[in-house]
């Protein structure tokens, strides 16, 4: 059935995109899935220049796919069994490693002088988020505490079974994965994801809470 109903959203939407008028797209240019895959092991498993030069200066979407295929055989023989292990483990803590999800760190973010003007309320509030903001640092100790309480909730609130905390657990699993497969290694990308942890902190947080109880209470020698 997940085959089937794969392969009926694959077709449906590859119409869509086929018929479409809205957005302009040319199949000449599409660039294929493998670009990424290959991307995804190569340097800390995420964006790299060079691939993304090469599917330019190719013209032809099969010369594309070609090349990536090559690439990606080539990295994986380069690493080998133990040594793409341990380059999984590495983007994997790169995925998930900082809970500001690079706030200034990459790209452009705001189109502002980035030295706030810091009168008012507001000003208050651009100093812990601008990039030459005073409170920046504070921003960014809070933001991964955060990160790392939501990451406890999560992680201690495995007794809690029902359908929709394990669709959740599963969404994060899948991101996971598509991050280790595609280009990742970057933080910033598990944005995308960010709703099913939320939810699932949410909804396995008191359980969580009770594993904690319970842990105290025998280190104390307490009887429940």
């Amino acid at each position: 059935m997940t085959v089937l109903a794969l392969g009926i959203s694959y077709f449906t939407l590859n119409q869509k995109i086929t018929n479409q008028t809205y957005i302009a797209s040319y199949s000449t240019r599409h660039i294929p899935a493998i670009h990424f895959i290959s991307m995804g092991v190569s340097g800390d498993g995420g964006y790299n220049p060079k691939d993304a030069l090469e599917m330019a200066k190719i013209t032809t979407v099969k010369g594309r796919a070609e090349y990536s295929k090559k690439i990606l055989v080539k990295r994986l023989k380069k690493m080998g069994t133990w040594g793409y292990i341990q380059f999984l483990f590495k983007k994997q803590r790169n995925n998930t490693a900082d809970g500001t999800f690079a706030w200034v760190k990459e790209g452009h973010f705001i189109n502002e002088n980035p030295i706030p003007n810091t009168s008012g309320f507001a000003g208050t509030l651009r100093s812990f988020v601008y990039l030459y903001g005073k409170n920046l640092g504070d921003f960014r100790f809070l933001a991964q505490l955060w990160w790392i309480i939501w990451l406890i909730l999560i992680a201690f609130g495995w007794r809690d079974q029902r359908k929709i905390s394990q669709v959740m657990r599963l969404t994060i699993l899948g991101g996971f994965l598509y991050l280790l497969i595609f280009e990742g290694g970057r933080s910033r990308y598990l944005i995308q994801f960010l709703p099913a942890f939320l939810i699932l902190a949410t909804l396995v947080y008191d359980q969580t809470f009770d594993y904690f109880k319970r842990i105290y209470r025998w280190a104390n020698g307490l009887n429940d």
